[in-house]
């Protein structure tokens, strides 16, 4: 693929992802909110930026933002992670690459493992939110801090039930009575 088109399309994709955002600043309320919340015109505008991506193969390098992309863009938001972006965090942490990452970026990086039903993962998605809100400034330590304790409960979630219930539905899984009523008071993130 064209080095330019590359550009242009990593350029548009991470422009709508992170509009608003500048290193070194906090990251809004409204910006998390897009990022975690529902928000239907940030979502049509990824609907209309991240297909081309897909299509054209940009996702396969910039999978830690793809996997929770998914969700914004139609893609059933329940549905089993990408192992793709797990291959391409650990390919990251064995290479060195996350050391490159502006923190904000870093933590991206970790969400696949943090999303993933693999206990090692868990274990792995936890001491990197940890390591990141230690190491954070105080610009980002809250909002680190916070990526932390949802990875501490993600893997709880994990170490309770080896799978995300949740998800049963949508993967034809059968949920056992422990997993119907903890979705009672637990719908998910």
């Amino acid at each position: 693929m064209n080095a330019n088109l590359v550009r242009q399309l990593q350029d548009s994709v991470l422009a709508v992802w992170f509009e608003g955002w500048v290193p070194g600043q906090a990251v809004s309320g409204n910006l998390m909110k897009k990022w975690f919340g529902k928000d239907e015109a940030f979502d049509n505008r990824l609907r209309t930026v991240v297909p081309d991506t897909i299509q054209r193969g940009f996702w396969k390098t910039h999978t830690r933002y793809f996997e929770h992309w998914k969700s914004h863009i139609g893609f059933h938001q329940n549905s089993k992670p990408d192992p793709q972006a797990r291959i391409v965090a650990r390919h990251a942490f064995e290479n060195g690459y996350e050391d490159k990452l502006h923190p904000v970026h870093r933590a991206w990086l970790y969400m696949p493992l943090e999303h993933s039903e693999d206990k090692v993962d868990q274990a792995l998605s936890v001491m990197k939110f940890q390591q990141l809100a230690e190491e954070s400034s105080d610009t980002y330590k809250e909002l680190f801090e916070s990526f932390s304790k949802y990875a501490q409960d993600h893997k709880a979630v994990i170490d309770r039930f080896g799978r995300y219930p949740h998800r049963n539905k949508i993967l034809d899984r059968k949920s056992t009575l422990e997993e119907e009523e903890f979705m009672k008071d637990h719908n998910g993130w």
